[in-house]
């Protein structure tokens, strides 16, 4: 029963990552990267717009890393969004550690992009548009948590949805 319970679970989760990574017509989603010094921003056009709200993160995979790579999958959260010719731009704002992170640091190339698979988006929002003054804290690399937060909330503001000032 469990084994039936695990093998459906991974059907689901196969069928939805091909579902956001494929689309007739379109190339496979790209990463491009900058790097300054530990920080980098990976931008990456999907294959299709989502609905990102603030708070959710994605399962990051990029395959042509190293060997083995196709079964890696890394979780980081989603700091900006943005639409450009109909394409749908997120960033990840990463900092170089161990590991993955330091072998996709390592492969950086200027104005050079790879493949990369995204599965998500995951997590749930924490309304503020109801609040009148919000606090936001963050240090080193945890502010990538908190800019989407920024970003929509400036433009619940601008769009007189929001109750904060």
């Amino acid at each position: 029963g469990t084994a039936c319970i695990l093998t459906i679970t991974w059907c689901f989760r196969l069928v939805k990552i091909v579902y956001r990574n494929l689309r007739i017509g379109s190339k496979l989603p790209r990463a491009t990267i900058k790097k300054d010094g530990k920080i980098m921003i990976v931008s990456i056009t999907l294959a299709r717009r989502w609905n990102l709200k603030a708070g959710q993160h994605v399962n990051l995979c990029i395959p042509s890393l190293q060997w083995g790579s196709i079964l890696q999958w890394h979780p980081f959260n989603v700091s900006s969004y943005e639409l450009i010719n109909e394409d749908m731009v997120i960033d990840l704002i990463i900092r170089e550690r161990k590991g993955f992170t330091a072998t996709l640091a390592n492969k950086w190339k200027p104005d050079h992009d790879m493949v990369a698979l995204i599965d998500g988006p995951h997590g749930n929002q924490i309304q503020l548009r109801t609040y009148g003054t919000v606090l936001l804290f963050a240090s080193g690399i945890g502010i990538a948590g908190l800019l989407l937060y920024v970003q929509q909330t400036l433009e619940d503001y601008d769009a007189q949805r929001t109750s904060c000032c």
